[in-house]
């Protein structure tokens, strides 16, 4: 409430409970007519009970938008700008946080009990996006870190798991930042099956549940 005036104190919607599947932020967020926000653009991150804030701050990028198009034309070409934004100051950021929790559910459970038990990852990194997502890289450079590091290297075949990891979030890093900066139909939509392709376990996944024209 402190970050956004317009919250009341009154509590209009509560004590109920959803199942949200593990996501990533949506590929394209507009078409002809149509801004998608909140749950509708996966702006929830289930795994850390976070994402309203990322709604609220989504909120007004769309509206500068909509009110500096003054013909009201609300073309994918016009609503696009808001999507660069929302990438721009948000996505960017949760693109490779994301697949890196995709990761977590590829593990095995012997995986899990090695990475809790050497603290190799701990509730700090689970945590990571719930506040921010311009997290500060060097904060890990430290001894802690050598030693999470030594864990790894120990176990070969996790080691393996997390050398694929690191490749996998440099890839999503690099395509996010190819974005088109305008919209046409063709380039967008090369760019989001690049993007979710990336974002999933498997092609077999990503070609199941998506298709683009």
């Amino acid at each position: 409430r402190s970050r956004n005036k317009s919250l009341g104190d009154k509590v209009l919607r509560g004590n109920s409970f959803a199942a949200i599947p593990v996501r990533h932020p949506l590929s394209v967020m507009v078409a002809n007519g149509y801004a998608t926000i909140g749950d509708s653009a996966f702006m929830t991150f289930p795994i850390t009970g976070t994402g309203i804030a990322n709604c609220f701050s989504a909120a007004p990028m769309l509206a500068t938008v909509l009110i500096k198009n003054k013909d009201k034309d609300y073309t994918a070409e016009v609503l696009w700008e808001y999507q660069r934004e929302y990438y721009k100051k948000i996505g960017n950021g949760l693109a490779p946080i994301a697949r890196a929790k995709l990761f977590l559910t590829t593990l095995t459970t012997d995986d899990l009990d090695y990475i809790f038990d050497n603290g190799i990852i701990t509730g700090k990194e689970l945590s990571v996006s719930a506040e921010k997502v311009d997290i500060d890289v060097t904060s890990y450079f430290n001894k802690e870190t050598l030693l999470r590091g030594k864990a790894v290297i120990s176990n070969k075949p996790l080691f393996k798991k997390f050398l694929a990891l690191a490749k996998a979030m440099v890839k999503i890093v690099v395509i996010t930042q190819g974005m088109p900066k305008s919209y046409d139909e063709n380039a967008v939509f090369s760019w989001a099956k690049k993007y979710d392709e990336a974002l999933s376990k498997t092609r077999e996944v990503f070609t199941s549940k998506l298709s683009y024209p």
